[in-house]
């Protein structure tokens, strides 16, 4: 294994994940969020949290691209079908689980579902261009 490309990537899509995870919770829907308040764990409590699921969006990147790699995958294509199959299981996954779970606004159940769906492409698309086949 080519741990400076495994790196790379896993290091790409992490700082993607997180931008966009910023982004869309802390820009596009914090007026969504906020109306929805009373289901949260206080501000303080939340900001001391915040560490551990960012520490699990690195796990969980760390973990696709190990299955990537060890499959000996190659091309933007392939990390773009890899990324696309994971993103449509995370989106079931989180649309179904949530929905049937929490009494959330369906705004944010699906922002955290498409959130899901970007992170997985993103790390689909960091592996397949940089295990791509030379020349391409």
């Amino acid at each position: 294994m080519n741990w400076r490309r495994f790196f790379a990537a896993v290091v790409f899509a992490f700082t993607a994940a997180v931008v966009l995870d910023i982004l869309l919770n802390g820009v596009l829907l914090r007026n969504v969020w906020r109306a929805s308040a009373h289901g949260w764990r206080s501000p303080a409590e939340m900001n001391r949290l915040v560490p551990l699921g960012w520490i699990s969006i690195l796990l969980v990147i760390i973990f696709q691209s190990a299955i990537f790699v060890r499959a000996k995958w190659q091309g933007i294509g392939r990390g773009l079908e890899f990324g696309g199959w994971l993103a449509l299981a995370s989106f079931i996954g989180v649309v179904g689980g949530m929905a049937s779970v929490v009494s959330w606004p369906l705004t944010l159940i699906l922002a955290m579902a498409a959130q899901q769906v970007m992170n997985n492409l993103i790390t689909g698309f960091s592996l397949g261009w940089l295990y791509r086949t030379p020349g391409h």
